[in-house]
């Protein structure tokens, strides 16, 4: 028998193979199709959710037909990708039969049945005999997360009062969600009497935890903190999230002031208070974004020669990638004191990006090579292999962007990202593809990313902007022409995007349409008071109701 043996078509459910004569054989033939077996009779695979495996069954058959046949395989639940593979075995006799299983499928037991028919003709229209066979199917889909969590899109949040109203910021909402995508109710409180917070409210019913903060009682010309813990009856979520809100009161509306003698090569924002933390390759300052006063100097190992930044989802710590040491530089941002560095792999980079991520509630701290834990420090992926510049992230960790660097034309790429709790696989990057290039002109590229996530910004000798809709770049705003490089941008929570181009601060719509431009050492205040504080062409949020622009 040789009539499975080539891959003619597929659609959807089914798979035409064509089935080649033979000739002679057994004149056995059950009208019951019995001369057609299945091994197993029954398939059973087990399959991680979002993955997909296998199926594999073995056909032998106990006669040889004399024309030309055509095979049908049909899976009528549509459990399986609709792609199947008939290879020929050892003998004329002996077939296999393979096809995946969806990574569609959720969590779960999912049964079903391959139906399999044979025709005379390439358009199934007549049927050969009346036998038809079905192989019935087991697939078992384990979840990828197995830890109920609540969880907040933010961990931290910056709040300001001036005496002009139309700076301030009092307000914010946090959007709460199930990791297991579960309606579960959650309460939340606030350790400070000035700070409000919705009392409770339940996961996947449009519901958001609104925080408020009335300043009347707070010290002028002081960062104010508050806690709020959320938390669920529900038995099995086993965490409580806390967000950490700071306030700024100022006596006076805020000012362009100048900055120190230092000149400074790098910058990253509080995520909460309006604090810079700014460094010119070795001592890091911890600056106030509305007075530009140096608060501390944060000092990592003698000989230091540092590079890019991040600070943790909550604020509370600072990290700092060490050339010097091959090292991640960690700083405790209450106390203001060095911690125990972080040894990098052997693949290290010298112009390696950071990001904090925290994907499925786990922080994790992101280098180029590396993926650390952030609650230990300990190194649970040293594999990573991320030939990229910058990385910028989502809020919720879900989703991971980066750019190369040192070549032109630049090359953006993102991966989705998810830590599984099952089988403690942990962290998982998974890539996505490149989403564009174009023409750096030699400079060095930023990122921004909005805060719905669904717009990408890469800016080097212009802005360029992706929806990942499709994998073109759109030009934004092109500096080029003019011969200027952009030094830094930046999103604010209304979609604005701000550029600095070191002899100008442009400020654009949502829409790429420039708003506004400003010089340096600024003040800038919108209709939506948002809040970003730059340093030396560096523009970070600083969390707080102003976006502030100085130059350094």
């Amino acid at each position: 028998m040789n009539w499975m043996k080539r891959l003619l078509a597929l659609s959807w459910l089914s798979l035409l193979a064509a089935c080649g004569g033979g000739g002679g054989g057994s004149d056995s033939n059950p009208a019951d199709g019995s001369w057609l077996s299945f091994t197993p009779s029954t398939l059973q695979v087990t399959v991680l959710e979002g993955t997909s495996t296998a199926l594999t069954v073995q056909a032998h058959s106990s006669r040889t037909i004399a024309q030309d046949l055509y095979v049908k395989i049909v899976d009528p639940a549509g459990m399986t990708t609709g792609v199947f593979q008939v290879d020929m075995g050892q003998t004329d006799h002996d077939y296999t039969l393979q096809m995946e299983v969806s990574p569609e499928l959720a969590p779960g037991v999912h049964e079903g049945h391959l139906e399999v028919t044979l025709y005379t003709d390439p358009a199934f229209t007549q049927r050969f005999e009346s036998a038809a066979w079905q192989v019935p199917y087991t697939v078992t889909v384990t979840a990828r997360r197995t830890v109920h969590r609540l969880l907040s899109d933010r961990q931290a949040v910056g709040l300001a009062a001036f005496p002009n109203a139309a700076l301030s910021r009092l307000e914010a909402t946090v959007r709460i969600t199930d990791n297991l995508a579960r309606a579960t109710s959650w309460t939340a409180t606030s350790d400070r009497p000035w700070l409000s917070a919705t009392a409770s409210g339940t996961t996947g019913d449009g519901s958001s935890l609104v925080l408020v903060a009335d300043p009347a009682s707070l010290p002028t010309d002081t960062i104010s903190y508050a806690t709020v813990t959320l938390s669920s009856s529900d038995p099995t979520v086993v965490n409580q999230e806390s967000i950490r809100v700071a306030v700024w009161k100022g006596a006076t509306n805020p000012s362009s002031h100048t900055g120190g003698a230092r000149r400074y090569t790098r910058a990253v924002t509080d995520r909460a208070a309006p604090l810079v933390y700014a460094h010119d390759g070795s001592a890091i300052d911890v600056v106030n974004a509305y007075t530009g006063a140096v608060l501390a100097t944060l000092t990592p190992a003698a000989g230091a020669e540092l590079g890019e930044m991040a600070t943790s989802s909550d604020g509370t710590r600072l990290y700092a990638v060490n050339a010097t040491s091959r090292a991640i530089e960690v700083f405790d941002l209450a106390s203001r004191t060095r911690l125990q560095p972080w040894a990098l792999d052997d693949d290290y980079r010298h112009d390696m990006g950071i990001q904090f991520i925290r994907p499925n509630g786990v922080g994790v701290l992101l280098s180029s090579t590396t993926a650390f834990l952030a609650s230990t420090g300990e190194r649970i992926r040293t594999d990573l292999g991320l030939a990229v510049h910058r990385l910028v992230a989502s809020e919720d960790g879900s989703a991971l962007y980066g750019v190369n660097s040192g070549i032109s034309p630049l090359s953006a790429f993102k991966w989705s990202v998810d830590y599984v709790d099952a089988n403690d696989l942990g962290l998982e990057l998974v890539a996505q593809g490149e989403l564009g290039d174009y023409d750096s002109h030699g400079f060095r590229p930023f990122l921004a990313l909005s805060p719905d996530g669904r717009q990408l910004y890469v800016g080097a000798a212009r802005i360029d902007t992706g929806t990942f809709t499709s994998e073109a770049f759109l030009p934004y705003y092109d500096q080029g022409d003019l011969g200027n490089s952009i030094d830094s941008i930046a999103v604010g929570r209304d979609g604005r995007l701000y550029a600095n181009y070191g002899t100008e601060f442009n400020v654009f719509a949502s829409t790429g349409a420039l708003a506004r431009s400003v010089v340096p050492g600024g003040v800038v205040a919108g209709a939506t008071a948002t809040a970003d504080g730059v340093l030396a062409g560096y523009i970070e949020y600083s969390g707080s109701g102003l976006l502030r622009f100085n130059r350094w």
